[in-house]
């Protein structure tokens, strides 16, 4: 019973923790919902493997808070655990509750990082890598640089300009560059996630208190079990035994060693509520100091405002559900214990009648429930003074709340009345510049007029020193007033009928002089260019003069050897009409049959110019071949001889290349590798023949094809 009263104490203690500061530890840690969930089970020993969150593991400078925040992003709160099945467990244990995603980085997956070359070249004369200016244990690099990567930190953003393209900056300010060159920045919202080893505070404490005498709970429910099993046996030797009265019997003496050794268990369980109840007073005075913690938290719950009471509603709504779950569990225990005993001192009693011992034990842990009662009312009291305080604290925020509103009224009235004076002064500003202006062109007219005045006066007395000068003896010889003012206004026309000078002459005339010395020197670079071009056009015809004499000596000498091949002993060459300049006049053919003197093509008959041209072609050929030939009727002017030396030719070079021959000479279509005959029975269509038979036709003459309208193609 004790031990079911210090349970309840620790539970009802927890319980009103845990609803006091619930709120406020979510707001400074600023997490989500899964990340709190998760650590809440690791806390109430849910969930085993889990070190905390980035955000928790990390220690640093507070200049750096805000860079390492920017550089990590979400993922300062990836959780840490000891290996991939804890973070399994963890993943199914937020399904299970439905209580959202979190990132888990196992110790025993992370793959170490080095940073890359251009990190290292963009270090020099930074601050640093971000990794290497926060603290941690060592056995988590592997996470952190996961989280941070190669990110290099600089003092502003005109530094990271300096650096960026291909490595990922990130400023004191909280301004992001990408490797890509992304750039990220601007006005940065509070945080609200607490960066930093988390001092886990008096709720930690009685949730670690709590958990202790849970599992003290139950080894004594295990052993109890084990005493309730005994008392059975012991219930059964005694109907077994059948007597009443057993004193001086074997079996009573072994049942009062039993009944000591019950006693000494007792006794030792007493011991175990003792200590349970110096906990729970350890746990009173923690409560002191966490209502000392909650008057700071509601402090600073009151300076968020009021853009963060939906927020802040949220999250309590969520954390009452998740303490109701609680309680619900922890209740369930202790009504479980509860009933087990009961069932334990019902049997205790039905084994001695005698039992007043009991009886008195019973009645002092009575006494102590009742006192634990009256902490219980005592706690129920204060929790209703605390709910008052919030309450009264609550209508302070709204009272700070409406005086924030009506100074923001005031703020804009006085923000209103700048604007006014400052558009009143820029227009006065604005007046006194017309005025200002207005001034300096009247002080120019008055300068000018002095500048005018001064002139007439020096031109007064250069005219009277000139007259001194000229030495004029007698005044009267000079012209009269009226005849200089006629002379003056006649000068006046002269050059009034000139008409207006322009001012912009010499303007316009170094204008024209620039112009025409940038045309001068183009006109210079123009000429340079021709020269160069004449230049290239006379190496480009040399180079095709080479090139051509090159090939016409070649096919020259193949043509000299063909032709001798084709004629049976003739000769042929080709001349150049202008050698030296062989693209300003044409090519000659001299050709020499058999038997006869050397003549032109001109002057050779029909078949010799075809033997000709076919020297040329495979001279041509032997010379560059071609991989296609396509002769039409080649051989029609050829006699019997030449034609079969032509058709021969074809047979050797079409091992080199392939020949397309229309002929109607049986020679010629002897040496074909293949043959298709093509006739015209009817007009206009053509039947075609796959297999000519050439055993029964004779050579055909000039009008053999007009006769019955058939030729034959041979293919080599």
């Amino acid at each position: 019973m004790e031990l079911e009263a210090a349970i309840k104490s620790l539970t009802r203690d927890y319980n009103q923790l845990k609803a006091e500061t619930d709120a406020a530890k979510s707001v400074e840690r600023g997490f989500s919902k899964a990340v709190n969930t998760v650590i809440e089970a690791r806390d109430k020993g849910e969930l085993k493997g889990i070190h905390g969150t980035i955000a928790e593991l990390v220690n640093l400078d507070k200049k750096y808070e805000t860079a390492i925040a920017t550089a990590a992003g979400g993922r300062m709160q990836a959780i840490i655990v000891n290996d991939d099945a804890s973070a399994e467990k963890a993943i199914k244990f937020l399904k299970i509750n439905k209580a959202g995603r979190a990132m888990f980085l196992p110790l025993n997956k992370m793959l170490p990082s080095r940073p890359r070359g251009k990190a290292m070249l963009a270090v020099k004369g930074s601050l640093g890598f971000a990794i290497d200016l926060v603290k941690f244990d060592e056995k988590y690099r592997d996470a952190f640089s996961y989280v941070l990567g190669d990110t290099v930190m600089v003092q502003n953003l005109a530094d990271a300009r300096e650096r960026m393209g291909g490595v990922r900056l990130v400023t004191l300010d909280g301004e992001l560059v990408e490797a890509s060159g992304a750039m990220i920045g601007g006005m940065k919202e509070r945080s609200l996630m607490k960066i930093g080893s988390a001092d886990r505070g008096q709720m930690d404490i009685v949730s670690e208190n709590l958990r202790k005498a849970t599992q003290n709970a139950d080894k004594l429910s295990e052993k109890l079990a084990g005493i309730k099993e005994e008392v059975l046996g012991l219930e059964k030797q005694v109907k077994d035994a059948g007597f009443s009265d057993t004193s001086g019997s074997p079996i009573v003496d072994t049942l009062e060693t039993q009944k000591k050794e019950f006693k000494t268990a007792l006794s030792k369980l007493t011991t175990g509520l003792k200590s349970l109840e110096k906990e729970l007073t350890d746990t009173r005075k923690l409560k002191e100091n966490t209502g000392k913690d909650l008057g700071k938290f509601s402090t600073e719950l009151e300076s968020l405002g009021k853009s963060k009471q939906a927020k802040e509603k949220e999250l309590l709504d969520n954390a009452s559900r998740g303490i109701g779950k609680a309680m619900k569990e922890l209740q369930a225990r202790i009504v479980g214990l509860t009933r087990e005993e009961a069932e334990l001192s019902a049997l205790l009693g039905g084994f001695d009648g005698r039992g007043s011992i009991l009886g008195d034990r019973k009645k002092e842990v009575d006494d102590y429930l009742k006192s634990f009662e009256n902490k219980i009312k005592t706690n129920e009291t204060n929790i209703k003074e605390k709910e008052k305080a919030l309450a009264k604290h609550g209508s302070e925020l709204k009272a700070m709340q409406k005086i924030e509103d009506s100074m923001g009224k005031e703020l804009a009235t006085i923000r209103k009345k700048r604007d006014d004076s400052y558009k009143a002064k820029t227009e006065m500003e604005a007046s006194i510049d017309k005025v200002a202006h207005s001034m300096e062109v009247k002080n120019d007219f008055i300068r000018g007029l002095k500048i005018e005045l001064e002139n007439a006066s020096n031109r007064l007395a250069e005219a009277e020193e000139l007259v001194k000068n000229m030495d004029v003896k007698d005044m009267k010889k000079l012209p009269s007033s009226d005849t200089l003012n006629k002379t003056i206004k006649a000068a006046e026309a002269a050059m009034e009928s000139l008409g207006n000078v322009n001012l912009r002459a010499l303007d316009a005339y170094e204008e024209q002089q620039a112009r025409h010395d940038e045309l001068k020197e183009e006109l210079g670079r123009l000429k340079d260019h021709r020269k160069r071009l004449i230049k290239l056009v006379d190496e480009l015809n040399e180079k095709k003069k080479l090139g051509l004499m090159k090939v016409y000596t070649g096919v020259n000498e193949k043509f000299k050897d063909v032709y001798a091949s084709l004629s049976d002993g003739g000769e042929a060459e080709l001349i150049l009409e202008s050698p030296d300049d062989p693209f300003s006049a044409g090519l000659l053919i001299n050709a020499r049959p058999p038997g006869k003197k050397v003549h032109r093509l001109e002057a050779l008959s029909g078949g010799e110019k075809g033997v000709v041209s076919m020297a040329l072609i495979f001279a041509i050929q032997r010379h560059d071949p071609s991989p296609f030939y396509l002769l039409d009727e080649v051989d029609q002017n050829l006699d019997a001889i030449n034609a079969e030396n032509v058709a021969m030719m074809v047979k050797r070079n079409s091992e080199t290349a392939q020949f397309l021959q229309i002929s109607l000479r049986k020679v010629t279509l002897k040496e074909a590798d293949n043959i298709i005959g093509i006739t015209m029975q009817k007009k206009g269509i053509s039947d075609l023949v796959m297999k000519v038979d050439l055993g029964n036709s004779k050579e055909l003459t000039e009008q053999e094809p007009q006769k019955n309208g058939q030729k034959a193609d041979g293919m080599g």
